[in-house]
C-alpha cells in the first residue's frame, strides 16, 4: 500500500488520466515526475507530481509537443523552487491572477493558477466562484463587441486540459450514462465540459461528443450508448431554435434536458427539460 499522500505509478496515472506507459516515457525520456524510492525500492509519487502532469497534458492539449511541454514544466520547476504552501491561498485573489494572465493570453500564468486553486479548493468551490462568473464575464465582453475571441480560445483549451484530467468519482451503483454535446451552430463547449466532469465526479459516465453537433448524431450516438439521460447545452441565445423539430423527435425517444444561458424554458415545447441550474445543481437534480 503507497504511503500517505504518496502514490504509486498506476495511481498517478488514474489520478491525472494519464497511463503509466506514458509516465514511464516522460520520466525516462524528460525528468518531469521525480519519484521517491522506499526501503523495498518501490516508487511513489507525491502532490509535485501531479502537477507536473496535469501541466504537462494541459499545455500538450494547447498544441506544443511533449518534448516543449517537458522544457516549460522543468522551467517552471526550477524557478519556483520548493513546492509552495497552498493552505493559505486566496481564491479570489488566485481567480483574478488567472484573469489577468488570460487577458494577457498568458498561458503559463493562467494555466498556474488553475492548477493552484484545484489544488487548493474543491472542485465545487473552483467551479462556482471562479470559473462559471469568468465565463459569464467573457460572454458578456463578446456581447458589447469586445474583441475576447483569442481570450476565450486560450481559456477553452487550458480548462479543458485541466478539467478533464480530473479524476472521476465512486462509480454509482448501476454507473448511470449521460451523453453531453452542444447543439449546430453552438461552438462554445466549455460549460458542456464542466456539466461532464461535475458528472464524473459524482460517479456517472459521460461521454462528451463536443460543439456544433447536429442533432440527428446525437440521436445516432443515443442509440448505440442508451444514455439515462442526453445534455444538450447552449451558450449563443436562439441557437436551439434552429433545432426545435429534430430535437422533439429526440426528446420522443430519450431523456433530453437542455442546459447554459443560450436555452430557456421555451425549449420544453419539445418535450425536452429545462434545467436552470449550474453543472454542480444540475448533477443533485438529476440524482433526484
Amino acid at each position: 500500500m503507497a504511503q500517505r499522500g504518496r502514490l504509486k505509478i498506476g495511481e498517478l496515472a488514474e489520478r491525472t488520466g494519464t497511463t503509466v506507459a506514458q509516465l514511464r516515457k516522460w520520466q525516462s525520456r524528460y525528468g518531469v515526475v521525480s519519484p521517491e524510492r522506499t526501503a523495498g525500492n518501490q516508487r511513489l509519487y507525491g502532490e509535485r507530481d501531479v502537477r507536473a502532469v496535469k501541466s504537462m497534458c494541459a499545455l500538450i492539449d494547447s498544441g506544443l509537443s511533449a518534448g516543449e511541454a517537458a522544457r516549460v514544466v522543468l522551467a517552471d520547476r526550477e524557478r519556483d523552487g520548493a513546492m509552495p504552501d497552498l493552505s493559505a491561498l486566496d481564491l479570489g485573489s488566485e481567480s483574478e491572477r488567472m484573469r489577468r494572465s488570460l487577458r494577457r493570453l498568458d498561458r503559463e500564468g493562467a494555466t498556474a493558477s488553475i492548477e493552484r486553486m484545484l489544488a487548493a479548493f474543491s472542485f465545487e468551490e473552483v467551479v462556482r466562484e471562479v470559473l462559471l462568473p469568468y465565463l459569464v464575464d467573457v460572454g458578456e465582453r463578446w456581447s458589447q463587441g469586445s474583441d475576447t475571441i483569442a481570450e476565450e480560445h486560450l481559456a477553452s483549451q487550458i480548462l479543458r486540459g485541466q478539467l478533464v484530467g480530473l479524476p472521476s468519482g465512486p462509480r454509482l451503483p448501476g454507473r448511470p450514462r449521460a451523453l453531453l454535446a452542444c447543439p449546430p451552430g453552438e461552438h462554445h463547449d466549455i460549460a458542456l465540459v464542466i456539466h461532464a466532469v461535475a458528472l464524473g465526479q459524482a460517479g456517472w459516465e459521460a461521454t462528451l461528443l463536443g460543439a456544433d453537433m447536429p442533432i440527428s448524431s446525437i440521436g445516432l450516438a443515443a442509440a448505440r450508448l442508451m444514455p439515462d439521460c442526453i445534455v444538450i447545452a447552449a451558450t449563443i441565445p436562439g441557437v436551439l431554435d434552429r433545432s426545435l423539430r429534430p430535437l422533439a423527435e429526440l426528446a420522443r425517444t430519450h431523456r433530453v434536458l437542455v442546459a447554459g444561458p443560450g436555452a430557456d424554458a421555451s425549449c420544453e415545447v419539445t418535450g425536452a427539460v429545462y434545467l436552470d441550474a449550474d453543472p454542480i445543481e444540475a448533477v443533485d437534480l438529476l440524482l433526484g
